[in-house]
């Protein structure tokens, strides 16, 4: 037989598995002038080849193009991406930017603003990026993290790191050489500690709204010394655990195998959904109206308020989830249309989970085709599945699964019939095929290919 091409074998298994977390670097705010050299082809060139390797798609925001959100014609929207990093800007926003990277991060985006000390102005502007960020920005008010005029001196080791599940696993300690101090109110939380018993940070972060803010204390910390224009060559970037400090912020924002952010990989036509709608009990044996029931998945390694949120059908019938509905991390929901006979009715599943049952919904799903839809607070879709007969689930007893979270919401390829009678709501899928279930498959197929394995 024919072996097939190894780009063919590649693309045939992994089309509409396998979404990229695209992150954004800015270097629209003179991130290079003076010393600095904060882009991805010069001082953090390294940070940026290491996000490839992790499967991230890096960009560049360059000098010239704009900072939006939701705008069609702008190739570089935010809504493209999943994570935002700001590298110490030394020029002030408008208040149109600024109301992009709120709305960004609200609608699920990360943004890590990497700080400086004060007087650190490059250009020579009136303006560095500690200023910035306290009064052009003003989000000192608006995520409870603010930079005060403590300096961190240079050379500081900072091992003093609290616990974070994701953002600080396998960090010990690591470097500061001249960076600003944080302080931290309301729900922000302090990661790493430059002076506890004064309440000084030097690394923090906050949620606002579906998203996540990251401050970082000092820009010299991922400096791989790779300079394009004039930094000092110090590649502190490979000192202590600097390099798992850049790493792991874009993780905690946006982990690989997630739907990330702010859009930052494709799961539908308008964009990466912040959740997703998983599975469908559309035609249940016996009696439709108390069976009918819809799950919704949160990929992410946090939780969502789904305050205000809604799924339905195309012909307006659904459910709104009242406001503290919350789901967790990696975890489900279920909007059922008969609250009362789902929960007893799987009761004796031992993985069924009742108290994740939401209802009753008005939706009355179709047994040949129909559209369900899942829509955030401020009436955004975030994911749509138009579902036909076809697929399977077809009046058997059994819910139609989506095979991967981040694959394609209306390829048939992307959805079976449950494995298991009844389907499985609240837990997992029977024919879950995840990213780096799809990648096994590729590494036994590139075996057989090679003749490797006989």
């Amino acid at each position: 037989m024919r072996k097939l091409p190894f780009v063919l074998l590649i693309v045939l298994l992994l089309s509409g598995q396998v979404s990229a977390v695209s992150v954004l670097f800015d270097h629209t705010k003179s991130e290079d002038a003076g010393n600095a050299d904060w882009v991805i082809d010069g001082a953090y060139s390294d940070w940026a080849d290491d996000l490839r390797s992790l499967g991230y798609t890096v960009e560049e925001l360059s000098p010239g193009e704009n900072i939006t959100y939701g705008d069609p014609n702008n190739p570089k929207d935010l809504s493209h991406y999943a994570v935002f990093i700001l590298p110490e800007p030394q020029n002030p926003f408008s208040s149109s930017e600024r109301q992009a990277i709120l709305e960004f991060i609200q609608n699920g985006g990360t943004l890590i603003y990497i700080a400086d000390h004060k007087s650190s102005d490059r250009d020579n502007d009136g303006w560095d990026s500690w200023s910035i960020w306290n009064d052009n920005l003003d989000f000192d008010s608006v995520f409870g993290i603010a930079l005060p005029s403590t300096q961190i001196p240079s050379d500081t080791v900072i091992d003093d790191i609290e616990n974070i599940p994701n953002l600080t696993d396998g960090i010990s300690q690591f470097g500061i050489w001249l960076g600003t101090a944080i302080t931290v109110s309301g729900n922000a939380t302090a990661v790493a500690w430059y002076d506890r018993s004064n309440g000084l940070a030097a690394w923090a972060y906050a949620t606002y709204g579906n998203g996540k803010v990251i401050v970082f204390a000092d820009s010299s910390t991922f400096s791989d010394g790779s300079c394009k224009t004039s930094c000092k060559g110090y590649d502190d970037y490979h000192q202590y655990d600097d390099k798992q400090v850049a790493l792991n912020m874009v993780k905690f924002g946006a982990p690989i195998g997630s739907s990330g952010g702010g859009n930052g990989s494709n799961n539908s036509s308008t964009g990466s959904p912040l959740l997703v709608i998983n599975e469908i009990m559309y035609n249940p044996s016996g009696s439709d109206t108390p069976a009918e029931w819809v799950e919704i998945y949160n990929p992410n390694n946090h939780e969502v308020d789904l305050s205000g949120w809604w799924v339905g059908d195309d012909e307006g019938g659904g459910y709104k989830f009242p406001s503290g509905t919350i789901i967790p991390a990696n975890g489900y929901i279920v909007v059922a249309r008969n609250t009362t006979w789902v929960i007893t009715h799987y009761s004796s599943d031992s993985s069924f989970d009742g108290s994740a049952v939401y209802g009753n919904a008005t939706f009355q799903l179709s047994n040949t085709a129909d559209d369900v839809i899942l829509k955030d607070s401020s009436g955004k879709e975030i994911d749509h599945v138009h579902y036909v007969d076809d697929w399977g689930a077809d009046g058997n007893g059994k819910s139609l699964e989506r095979k991967d979270p981040l694959g394609d919401s209306n390829s048939s390829s992307n959805w079976a019939e449950s494995g298991k009678n009844g389907g499985t709501p609240t837990y997992e899928n029977t024919v879950l095929v995840p990213f780096f279930g799809a990648l096994w498959a590729v590494a036994i197929l590139l075996l057989l290919v090679t003749g490797r394995v006989r």
